[in-house]
């Protein structure tokens, strides 16, 4: 996969805000350790985080600079001198949760509550007894979002809210 990402100019082709060296730059800065992860890998994660996170779930400020720009973002409001760094470390910080596993995350309840350890059914008077693994619940469902939401917050459209999870 080819990756492009948005300069700012309203450009067609892009299809994300960072790079793969600046998502490995990001990751170094934050003592985040990538190297078990290929560069398609990576790619993915970069464009998952672009398309699906940022610009699926964002209304932003101002118009496109071109109708036929390839991201949502830059707008003549959120111009790419202003919101580079913020677009660029919201991209990076959402490709990590996606290479983890914790962008996007929807759980049954039986994920909620761990892995099923054992469980015993008992029918004459329906009882139901379920033992889970310690330490493999997953509260709330969703993981913390809530750096990716700072930054993209002042380029949101007037109204709009972050998507700050309360678990």
């Amino acid at each position: 996969m080819a990756l492009i990402p948005a300069d700012g100019s309203g450009e067609s082709t892009s299809n994300c805000y960072i790079s793969e060296a600046e998502l490995d730059a990001y990751a170094l800065l934050r003592n985040t350790d990538l190297s078990s992860y290929t560069t398609e890998q990576k790619e993915a994660a970069i464009y998952i985080s672009a398309n699906d996170f940022i610009d699926a779930l964002n209304n932003f400020a101002g118009n496109k600079i071109s109708d036929t720009q390839g991201m949502k973002l830059f707008t003549d409001v959120a111009t790419f001198d202003i919101a580079n760094k913020d677009i660029k470390n919201a991209n990076s910080s959402a490709a990590i949760l996606q290479l983890q596993g914790k962008l996007f995350v929807e759980t049954s309840v039986e994920d909620k509550n761990g892995e099923v350890k054992s469980q015993q059914d008992k029918l004459d008077v329906l009882e139901t007894k379920t033992e889970y693994v310690e330490n493999t619940a997953i509260v709330g469902g969703t993981y913390d979002t809530i750096v990716i939401d700072r930054l993209l917050r002042p380029y949101l459209a007037f109204g709009e809210t972050s998507r700050l999870v309360v678990t």
